[in-house]
């Protein structure tokens, strides 16, 4: 009996990996024609995330990329402020990148004040 471990080192481009078809998708997709460029859009995309560590590391490699193609992004996840990260959400942005928990708390809180 043999076990085979893999494993892949720090700073490979997994993250990268995922973000890049993301930002494909938005920039040359089929939704690319309908993508609003106004304030209080709602996102296209949302990424759910198990930590907010993860969730700061994604939105990273968003921002490096997605500023290039003038996409917009917000994080969300606890341990911050969640004023500032509702502000940046009620703004308008392409992508939400976060973690459930928190994700919940600021959708329920921006809609319930639509209303």
């Amino acid at each position: 009996m043999s076990v085979t471990f893999l494993f892949s080192w720090l700073f490979q481009g997994k993250t990268l990996a995922f973000v890049l078809p993301i930002l494909e998708s938005l920039t040359n997709g089929p939704a690319k024609g309908s993508r609003k460029r106004c304030y209080g859009r709602a996102p296209s995309v949302l990424v759910l995330l198990t930590t907010r560590e993860l969730a700061k590391q994604v939105y990273a490699e968003f921002e490096v990329y997605g500023w290039s193609l003038n996409l917009t992004g917000c994080c969300l996840y606890g341990g911050a402020p969640c004023h500032s990260q509702e502000t940046s959400l009620k703004r308008g942005v392409d992508i939400v990148i976060g973690t459930p928990g928190r994700i919940k708390i600021i959708f329920s809180s921006v809609v319930a004040n639509m209303w």
